[in-house]
């Protein structure tokens, strides 16, 4: 599959998954994420098992993929859980996109590759975008309020997203293949969610109205395992700093969607903040 379609698949679907997010906090965020984790590594294994890929990996791997299991698909998702409680999905994707310039500065840290800035040039300048977009936000912001505590969660998720992409870029080097490390680091992660929940007294918890299970099977299976095998396929190719890019397009989409299916009007400076991360876009992935 080529890097356009590799790009455009987790775009389009994790623009949308910011609205699935939000019928699934009917549920302690610990319990979601373990329902969809397991459900998304157990059709990974399923499809494992079926067309016979090697399923056996040395101590040291195991290593990497319990990395990458809670930091991408653990902690990062208990972060933005929990900042959807406390934030519009909007805001809570404008704060998710300083995973770029976490990403560059986490890749010169971990992986000594050279810090890009016509990247953090370009990630700069989205966010610029993204505050115009949902400026009236961002209004009322203090460290204190509801917001300021939301705004904190999702800067600690994006950072925990930013060191799962740099683990999963470090495997892939390595010859890790994506669908058996995505089916391991997506059960750790759910496994050690529910270790916490368990530890903290959280008994377990389900919501089987209709709106709960369509969103969790949605999320688990194109918003974890079909966006984040294309994500880290084109992580691979392309590096984490450029990938990683996609975190400013995703709340374009969700804008779009929502005016598509919840009646929102694009105000003026709307329109101006999706032009400005365009041109971010344009200068971060520019040869």
């Amino acid at each position: 599959m080529s890097n356009f379609f590799l790009f455009l698949i987790p775009t389009i679907i994790w623009g949308s998954t910011w609205l699935a997010i939000t019928f699934q906090l009917t549920v302690n965020p610990l319990y979601s994420i373990i329902y969809r984790f397991l459900l998304a590594s157990g059709i990974l294994l399923f499809y494992s098992i079926i067309k016979k890929l090697p399923l056996k990996f040395p101590l040291k791997t195991h290593k990497d993929l319990f990395l990458l299991g809670i930091t991408l698909f653990g902690f990062n998702y208990f972060f933005t859980y929990t900042a959807e409680k406390n934030l519009t999905s909007g805001l809570v994707a404008l704060c998710f996109s300083t995973m770029v310039i976490f990403n560059s500065l986490n890749a010169r840290v971990f992986l000594k590759q050279k810090i890009n800035f016509k990247v953090i040039l370009g990630g700069i300048i989205g966010l610029i975008g993204l505050g115009i977009l949902f400026k009236n936000d961002l209004v009322n912001f203090t460290l204190s309020s509801k917001t300021g505590k939301g705004i904190i969660f999702t800067f600690l998720g994006a950072y925990c997203a930013s060191l799962g992409n740099i683990v999963s870029a470090k495997i892939q080097k390595e010859g890790m293949p994506i669908i058996q490390s995505n089916t391991f680091g997506m059960l750790y992660g759910a496994l050690t969610m529910l270790f916490i929940a368990l530890i903290s007294g959280i008994m377990p918890q389900i919501d089987l109205s209709f709106s709960y299970l369509t969103s969790l099977l949605y999320l688990s299976v194109f918003g974890s395992v079909i966006a984040f095998g294309s994500y880290l396929k084109l992580l691979g190719k392309i590096g984490p700093q450029k990938a990683v890019y996609i975190t400013l397009l995703i709340p374009i989409v969700a804008i779009v969607l929502s005016a598509l299916f919840e009646n929102l009007s694009l105000q003026p400076h709307s329109i101006i903040g999706i032009a400005v991360v365009l041109a971010g876009n344009y200068i971060a992935l520019k040869k």
